[in-house]
């Protein structure tokens, strides 16, 4: 990102700043887990907040949900809440790949191949 850039703090949100670390503005309060630009296209970022997955056309300006994964997810056992412990943007084709984390179930990977639309 030319003159952008994105922190998180633990529990405390996600933050941007637009020049060089001097300002901060925070753009989401709550427990951030992953955060994604995309390669080709540095306006486009995903942030992680528990098992809703954000995404930004703008270099963070405004925000809008783009899926929330299920809480629990569905299994034999039950389970504890669901959140998004990775994002990836591809660097060859720009398709996102969302891993989700709860107790029992460690490996669920979601991959969309339409820029977030499915």
């Amino acid at each position: 990102m030319t003159g952008c850039g994105l922190s998180e703090a633990v529990n405390n949100g996600l933050y941007i700043t637009r020049n060089g670390g001097i300002t901060w503005e925070r753009y989401n309060s709550g427990n951030v887990g992953a955060i994604a630009i995309h390669p080709a296209d540095h306006n486009i970022v995903y942030v992680s907040a528990g098992s809703n997955l954000y995404g930004s056309g703008n270099q963070g300006v405004t925000w809008r949900l783009v899926f929330s994964f299920p809480i629990p997810i569905a299994g034999p056992a039950v389970d504890s809440s669901t959140f998004i412990n990775s994002l990836l943007v591809s660097s060859i084709d720009g398709a996102l790949v969302v891993g989700l984390r709860s107790t029992l179930h460690n490996a669920r990977v979601y991959r969309s191949n339409d820029g977030d639309v499915t």
